[in-house]
């Protein structure tokens, strides 16, 4: 029999019902992307829909306690929600490569099991979905723009989540956040070289400033009618410049908060995301979507020589050398071209590697290397004079790149991605400081013989001994399956050459108790038990 009249609520097909423990609450989950909580008796919504997923709901349960709904979805992600409010508990944790398509609590409620299309089970904790992944830890999206403290000490970073924070570089702990002022994505962070202030630029168009030392709002400067994607101070702290996609650049006074000025604006002309300014603060050089580089001088406004052409796609990074002499320039269609900036004309061929989308470049602190970061996940060094490659790819982020700095001495890289991370890598990660020789082939860099001719040994006879593939498989010589890393645990794994990832804790291979080789033997027990 019926009971009472059908729960109507949703607006898709409903995928997945269950009850709470007590019996009276009925949890439902929807291809329209929501959860509905019902009242079992009566047939009425208990609050309204449950919203956060971005694609159809696959399964729903209720916590043994009753104050938790834990909902799988086919975004790939798990999320927990409070049964009597209706509000999120925590962020979206995401254990799978694709679709979730069943989750289920344990009798005591402390730990979950999901499946996916991945062919994965995953067993976690609950109390990571409630505690582990909420904001302390750090930014929940995509975090576009990193810098540096002018004493190398001190991280801010800004995100897709509209915050920005203040990191310790030794510890790897919060300072500071997160900052809240930003209504849309923080595109662009910068430290003021006198290290008091921290400036963050938004989608929201607007500019906010911030105590370094106590992270309180100074100021917000309003003015752009476009999104801002790039800020820089000058050099003696007392200027803000900033640029939007509307290919206009502003100045402003940091401790007024005046419009000081207006370098030109012209709306014909598209930039993508590339701008920088001169160390001097008279030059500010701009990516265009057509390709193209320009200079503009920033006390007149009038475009400096010619357009420096050498791109087939959009410009999506470009920086200026520290002695203003030399431009880099990325581009969508995944080289890196190097400019003289007085004479406008190319230096060299365009730098070839990466097999993405180039959205971060920038010069070492003496102007001898360059770094770039791309939507390939991988980080790559560049000699700045020759063009040649530096040592091998710097692989660990499990997203797009999106940013790239060295440190003020030039001794790391900071690095920033999609997968929500920041990386620290030793910017020397190949110098030879040891050698040993092996009796094993297959265990070898290279061919000990090549040793006596005198051979310069490179990325073109120099072999990985291990890397990380997308799937998740450690790679060993011959492309032997090491080991699988689980996906939960890519993102903030140590990988070759990283120093530091954030936030922390990081996630390291613990491989002193394995066995292998003729300890294999010690693995297997008899039925006598020998």
């Amino acid at each position: 029999l019926q009971v009472c009249k059908p729960f109507e609520g949703h607006s898709g097909t409903i995928s997945s019902i269950t009850f709470s423990c007590d019996g009276r609450k009925i949890v439902s989950g929807s291809d329209d992307e929501t959860i509905c909580i019902w009242d079992a008796k009566t047939g009425l919504q208990l609050c309204s829909p449950l919203k956060g997923h971005d694609d159809w709901i696959s399964s729903v349960c209720v916590t043994p306690n009753g104050k938790w709904i834990m909902s799988g979805s086919a975004d790939h992600t798990i999320r927990l929600w409070d049964i009597e409010t209706g509000s999120p508990v925590g962020n979206p944790f995401k254990p799978h490569s694709k679709s979730v398509t069943s989750i289920a609590i344990s009798p005591d409620g402390k730990r979950f099991m999901s499946g996916s299309y991945d062919n994965t089970l995953f067993i976690g904790d609950v109390g990571v979905l409630q505690i582990e992944n909420s904001s302390d830890r750090g930014h929940t999206n995509t975090i576009h723009s990193v810098a540096f403290s002018p004493d190398g000490k001190q991280i801010v970073s800004g995100s897709r989540d509209h915050s920005v924070f203040i990191w310790d570089v030794m510890t790897g702990t919060q300072v500071r956040g997160p900052l809240k002022g930003h209504g849309d994505v923080v595109s662009s962070v910068a430290f003021s070289p006198d290290g008091t202030k921290i400036a963050s630029g938004s989608w929201d168009k607007k500019i906010c400033i911030w105590d370094a030392k106590t992270g309180a709002q100074l100021g917000k400067l309003v003015g752009h009618r476009a999104p801002i994607l790039n800020i820089t101070f000058s050099q003696d702290s007392k200027q803000i410049i900033s640029g939007s996609s509307h290919m206009a650049v502003h100045i402003w006074d940091v401790n007024t908060g005046v419009h000081v000025g207006k370098v030109f604006e012209d709306h014909k002309l598209k930039v993508v995301a590339g701008r920088a300014v001169s160390s001097d603060g008279e030059q500010v050089v701009l990516g265009l979507e057509d390709g193209a580089v320009g200079i503009w001088d920033t006390k007149t406004g009038f475009q400096v020589g010619s357009y420096l052409k050498g791109h087939s796609e959009p410009v999506s990074a470009v920086a200026f050398s520290s002695d203003g002499e030399r431009i880099i320039s990325g581009s969508a269609d995944n080289t890196i071209c190097v400019w003289d900036a007085k004479s406008s004309l190319q230096l060299g061929s365009n730098l070839k590697g990466h097999t993405d989308w180039v959205r971060s470049v920038a010069f070492s602190p003496d102007n001898g290397r360059i770094v770039s970061g791309s939507f390939d996940h991988t980080i790559r060094l560049w000699n700045a004079k020759t063009g040649q490659q530096v040592g091998f790819p710097l692989r660990g982020h499990t997203g797009l790149v999106f940013s790239t700095i060295f440190s003020p001495d030039g001794k790391f890289i900071l690095s920033s991605s999609s997968d929500m991370t920041m990386r620290l890598w030793e910017a020397e990660p190949d110098n030879l400081e040891h050698v040993n020789f092996s009796s094993t082939a297959e265990h070898s860099l290279c061919k000990a013989a090549d040793l006596f001719f005198g051979t310069t040994f490179s990325e073109e006879n120099w072999r990985e001994c291990v890397e990380l593939n997308s799937d998740g498989w450690i790679i060993g010589p011959e492309g032997r399956l090491l080991l699988w890393v689980p996906v939960p645990f890519r993102k903030l794994l140590h990988t070759p050459a990283t120093v530091l990832v954030l936030p922390q804790p990081a996630v390291e291979l613990d491989l002193s108790m394995m066995a292998h080789g003729n300890k294999w033997m010690d693995c297997f027990t008899n039925e006598k038990g020998l």
